[in-house]
């Protein structure tokens, strides 16, 4: 009987049932059901954006000037790729809303940020198993070059005026900022618990905020109020015994320290800052410290600093995307006669002759080697105990000298010197903001990625 029940089971997925001094009766085995759930219905206190209570107070916030930073958000807003991702989603939105550049791409040529680029601090593996708390995410922030002004507001910390006052001042601020909140979904009448969210807006008159809810397979935006959301944001999440919070969210002083008709810039998140700094103390340094000239100073940098940091550099209005609100009044006629005039350089002499220029994109090269000159010139190549080598110094330092085959620059206070002199002032103060990353963030690394925080 034995081997017959278990003949049974395997052929049919059935089990036997024996009843007392009869033949066994054949019991099916229900299959299990999946669960399967088609979005939730918003609780009582909040209001569907695309309802038409939600539009009303949109038009009036819109009007009253409370919904400034909804549109660079709604620009970029997405729904979170995994279910445990509102973290990273709500984050990915705001560095686009931003036009952060990454430095690496995304799919095919394009650089974009998306959650499982955001693989610092913690990884999106462990995210996706985990989940993501306060304190990881304003660190997986700050690693991005982003300002993180974080506040929890347990134990009362934060009064329902003053948040009003943060809600009101975030939504009203044309400037690159955001306003992300950590809360409780169970405090204010949602199924789960822990979420992330950027606000998208606030009504003065109603005390509302729009949630820009990244999981719009389970609610869409919503309109919540001020009270509410404060109440759940206090709550405390079991993984950590604190209470969850908010932050304010904006570009770092990096990205405010050129002035607004720069040419070129330069955009670093920390991530890239701790790499490309380990090669310049490690690899660079032992390729460099033994040169004996210009041409194997040049060469040892170029061979050992990674292609892939040629995009930090941006030389035009397309290269930059929307990198802050640095270039306003710069144009690209002014950028291509800078170019012209950098060509002429020999430092990009050397740089071209370190790598294959029939099968070597211009922009690259143009890029690596502005990238060369500003390393050199913000003094990344030096010790406490003076310069590494001396060989490349003379060559990225003002003024940089004309290539062999070139001409020198035309009589001083011609058009053509106008152009080198804007030209040393573009790699100045490109030297300068490099120095200033090199200073600020080396105290923003954490200690999973970048290194300890000091």
């Amino acid at each position: 009987m034995g081997q017959q029940a278990s003949a049974v089971r395997s052929a049919g997925g059935v089990e036997p049932f024996k009843t007392s001094g009869n033949p066994p009766i054949v019991q099916p085995v229900l299959p299990k059901v999946p669960v399967s759930v088609y979005r939730r219905v918003l609780p009582g206190n909040a209001i569907s954006f695309s309802s038409d209570d939600g539009r009303a107070i949109f038009r009036e916030a819109l009007a009253d000037g409370t919904m400034e930073t909804f549109f660079p958000l709604m620009e970029q807003f997405h729904t979170q790729e995994e279910p445990s991702f509102c973290g990273l989603a709500t984050l990915v939105i705001v560095l686009n809303a931003f036009n952060v550049d990454p430095g690496k791409n995304w799919k095919g040529p394009w650089r974009f940020y998306h959650e499982r680029a955001l693989d610092c601090c913690k990884s999106p593996e462990r995210i996706e198993e985990e989940g993501i708390d306060f304190d990881e995410w304003v660190c997986l922030a700050r690693c991005q070059g982003l300002r993180v002004d974080a506040t929890r507001t347990g134990d009362d910390a934060v009064s329902v005026e003053r948040f009003r006052q943060v809600v009101q001042a975030a939504c009203s601020n044309k400037s690159a900022s955001a306003l992300v909140v950590s809360y409780d979904r169970g405090v204010v009448g949602q199924t789960g618990t822990g979420h992330f969210s950027p606000v998208g807006g606030y009504h003065r008159g109603l005390d509302l905020m729009l949630i820009l809810d990244t999981a719009r397979f389970k609610y869409p935006p919503h309109w919540l109020p001020v009270a509410d959301v404060l109440e759940a944001t206090r709550a405390v999440d079991p993984s950590t015994g604190m209470s969850r919070g908010y932050a304010l969210l904006s570009l770092s002083d990096m990205y405010h320290s050129l002035q607004e008709d720069t040419c070129f810039s330069l955009g670093v998140t920390n991530r890239q800052w701790v790499s490309l700094h380990d090669h310049l103390a490690g690899p660079v340094v032992d390729a460099v410290l033994y040169t004996r000239s210009d041409d194997e100073a040049v060469r040892a940098i170029a061979g050992t600093v990674p292609a892939e940091y040629h995009c930090i550099i941006a030389t035009s209005a397309t290269e930059r995307g929307g990198r802050g609100q640095r270039n306003g009044d710069a144009s690209e006629e002014t950028s291509s006669k800078l170019l012209a005039a950098f060509a002429r350089t020999r430092l990009y002499e050397l740089t071209v002759e370190a790598y294959d220029r029939q099968k070597t994109p211009f922009g690259f090269l143009k890029r690596m080697a502005i990238l060369i000159a500003v390393i050199g010139r913000a003094g990344l190549l030096e010790s406490e105990a003076g310069p590494r080598t001396s060989a490349g110094a003379s060559i990225w330092q003002r003024p940089m000298p004309t290539a062999v085959h070139c001409g020198p620059p035309a009589d001083e206070g011609g058009a053509e010197e106008e152009v080198w002199q804007r030209l040393e002032n573009e790699i100045d103060k490109l030297a300068f903001q490099l120095k200033q990353i090199s200073e600020s963030l080396s105290a923003h690394t954490c200690n999973t990625c970048c290194g300890g925080h000091e």
